[in-house]
């Protein structure tokens, strides 16, 4: 989220008011840490993790708003944190997954997709604005991750798919990263060319995160007992 939108042809920096949506959309990111607080001896290894990414998130956006209040240039914060929020996000869906090849596999990908981001940001990003490329190739991989637990855990299930928190929860991470793959190509170019519509595009973005991380707290919040 950010507040001072930079346009390549512009002098001044563009100041705008954030719509309440913007705040609505970083406060839901605290409610999965605050439930999990509340009932942290309950959780598994897995929900614990995803708390943690929510409050890391939370924290970069602290930052981001911070420093766009300041009118200084905050898209280092994306690009420094984004990498170390999808690893947390690999390591609790590795927790989750039921094969130990499986498990394997996710914990693999963190430093793969460290090394693929570093590359990435080297070859073809300019940190002064969106990513255009690192931040959707890596939104889609973990996204890919998400939807490879879903399937293998649906495919071991013998009890009611709707009351498993891993389902909710990884649900509501499809949306997370689902979004991260179509906004930030799409905000590259609307600052450029059309800074009003870059708002419209985080308000929309900000809607689809309330709903996401709605989803992900009740998956907390239904976890009944501990898991592994």
């Amino acid at each position: 989220m950010s507040a001072v939108l930079r346009g390549q042809q512009r002098a001044q920096r563009l100041i705008v008011r954030i719509p309440w949506v913007l705040y609505a959309g970083a406060a839901a990111e605290l409610l999965p840490p605050i439930v999990a607080a509340a009932r942290w001896k309950r959780l598994g290894v897995p929900p614990r993790w995803i708390a943690g990414w929510s409050a890391f998130l939370v924290l970069g956006e602290a930052i981001t708003l911070a420093l766009a209040f300041r009118g200084v240039n905050n898209h280092w914060v994306n690009y420094l944190g984004t990498p170390l929020a999808a690893a947390l996000v690999l390591w609790a869906l590795a927790h989750w997954h039921p094969s130990r090849s499986g498990r394997r596999a996710v914990r693999l990908l963190i430093p793969v997709l460290a090394a693929l981001w570093i590359a990435m940001i080297i070859l073809f990003e300019d940190t002064s604005t969106f990513s255009v490329v690192a931040e959707p190739i890596l939104g889609l991989l973990v996204l890919v991750a998400v939807l490879s637990m879903l399937v293998a855990r649906t495919m071991q299930e013998t009890g009611r798919i709707r009351d498993q928190s891993w389902w909710w929860i990884g649900i509501g991470l499809m949306l997370v990263f689902g979004t991260t793959v179509a906004f930030a190509p799409a905000a590259y170019i609307l600052v450029q060319q059309a800074p009003d519509l870059l708002i419209r595009a985080y308000q929309i973005r900000a809607g689809l995160n309330v709903a996401a991380f709605l989803l992900i707290t009740g998956g907390v919040l239904m976890l009944p007992a501990k898991e592994s």
